[in-house]
Parts: C-alpha cells; sequence; structure tokens
C-alpha cells in the first residue's frame, strides 16, 4: 500500500469482511439460551454471555476501525497508512482475551472429564497461558507503531503467535477427544452421541488450528498485505462459536458439570 494508490481490497477492506461474521456468534448465543437456559448453571449462563460480551466488544474496536478508514479517512490516501494505535492493538489484545476464555472453559471441562486429573489440566493451562503470552508479545511489539509498512517489524512474532495456536488447539482437540473416547459406556446410544462430540471436537479444533496455519501462510506469501488480518479476525469467531455449539450439544447429551 502506498501514498498515492490504495488497494483496499487486501489491505483495510479485511477489517470490513471480518466484520460480517460476528452475527453468526450473535444467532448462537440466542440458540444457547433458549436451548439451555434451564439446563445449565447460571454461572455456565453468566460466564457465556461475559466471552459474547468480550466479543461484542472487539466487534465494536472493528466497526470503529471500519468507520474511521472507510468514512472519515475516505480518499486520502496518505492518511490510509496510519496505524491506529487505539485500535490495531487492542484488537490484538482482546482477540487474545476472546480466545483465552473460551479456553478456560474448556479448561474447566478436561478438569471434570479426567476426574480432576492434575497432568492432563496442567498441561492444557501450559498450552493456554503460552497462547496468550505470545500473543500479548505481538501486542507489546505493535503497540509502539505508527503506520502499516513498520507491522513488517513485528511480522515473526505473529508468526510465532500462529503456530503456537495451531499447535495449542490441536493438542487441545486431541485431549477432548482422548477424555470423551474414554467415557465410552458400551451402549449403542450413549457411544453414539459420544462419537458425534468426538467428531465435532476434533473438527472444531482442527478448524481454528486450520485458521492460524491460514494466517500464518498468508503472511508468507502475502507479507505486505493486511490479508492475514481478514483470517487472524476470524479466529475470535470460530472460537466463540465452537464454546457455543458445545455446550448446547453437551446440555443435552452429556452429563458433565462444567462448573
Amino acid at each position: 500500500m502506498t501514498a498515492t494508490s490504495a488497494n483496499l481490497d487486501n489491505t483495510i477492506g479485511c477489517l470490513f469482511v471480518g466484520s460480517i461474521l460476528w452475527a453468526a456468534s450473535t444467532v448462537q448465543l440466542c440458540v444457547y439460551f433458549d436451548r439451555c437456559s434451564k439446563v445449565d448453571t447460571w454461572r455456565l449462563k453468566t460466564y457465556v454471555a461475559f466471552v459474547w460480551l468480550v466479543d461484542a466488544s472487539l466487534q465494536v474496536v472493528t466497526l470503529r476501525a471500519s468507520y474511521n478508514y472507510f468514512v472519515r479517512m475516505f480518499g486520502n490516501f496518505i492518511a490510509l497508512t496510519h496505524f491506529d494505535k487505539s485500535t490495531f492493538p487492542l484488537f490484538t489484545i482482546m482477540s487474545a482475551s476472546v480466545n483465552v476464555l473460551v479456553q478456560a472453559l474448556v479448561l474447566m471441562r478436561i478438569w471434570h472429564m479426567s476426574k480432576r486429573s492434575k497432568l492432563l489440566t496442567g498441561v492444557t493451562a501450559v498450552l493456554v497461558l503460552s497462547q496468550f503470552a505470545v500473543t500479548c508479545a505481538y501486542f507489546a511489539a505493535i503497540l509502539p507503531l505508527s503506520d502499516f509498512f513498520q507491522l513488517e517489524s513485528a511480522i515473526k512474532i505473529e508468526r510465532a503467535t500462529d503456530v503456537t495456536i495451531a499447535t495449542v488447539d490441536t493438542a487441545i482437540g486431541t485431549i477432548l477427544a482422548f477424555l470423551l473416547n474414554k467415557s465410552r459406556t458400551g451402549f449403542s446410544s450413549s457411544d453414539s452421541i459420544i462419537n458425534r462430540l468426538i467428531l465435532y471436537t476434533v473438527a472444531s479444533g482442527l478448524l481454528t488450528a486450520a485458521d492460524a496455519i491460514i494466517t500464518l501462510t498468508v503472511s508468507l506469501v502475502l507479507p505486505r498485505t493486511l490479508l492475514y488480518v481478514l483470517f487472524a479476525s476470524i479466529g475470535p469467531k470460530l472460537y466463540v462459536n465452537s464454546m457455543l455449539t458445545l455446550s448446547v450439544i453437551q446440555s443435552y447429551y452429556v452429563q458433565m458439570p462444567p462448573f
């Protein structure tokens, strides 16, 4: 992106595309409260609502950036190169917050499903904290920047973040699938439900991991664009949707207290 010719579709335009995906998690939230309001504990429902609220706040940040760049700075190509410190660093740390909140709920489920295994829970906790720590390091790296050209200076940390996310999500999905497989009862009806849960757990874990891998690939192939921001913005939405969907499924079919 240059001062004389700004290509918005593969730079700032990614903000607009990412903002569309928030609606899916809102619909999922409505489905969750409609179907699980009398099943889940008030603590779980409050926690789920809080996670959605953080994601909604993240969406407000995205919409604010979209308005500033597409409306207030429309036609001002020099201004489009400006790195808004009140938007992008905040977007990064809020995305990390959404991810760690969802993973904390998964951590609690692993604690109960493993019959309070300190080993499995501890390994998962270390994975979750490592992902959050790497993302915080990226936040610290981009905070002093003043224009988008300087993002290349932090691209290595961003790629390390993507690798960490892919590794953590794959590992957590594997742990959950292992615990679900151990909970088989031998009855065809319950085992059929467990098979579906395993399939969904693995699929959702691979989906978020694939999103991180795509983000990494795009940042490697097209480092001078912001296309990787598009896929990075999808990540929190995938986390929230997977949390809500799995909560609905488990509340109906699996007697597993998440809190």
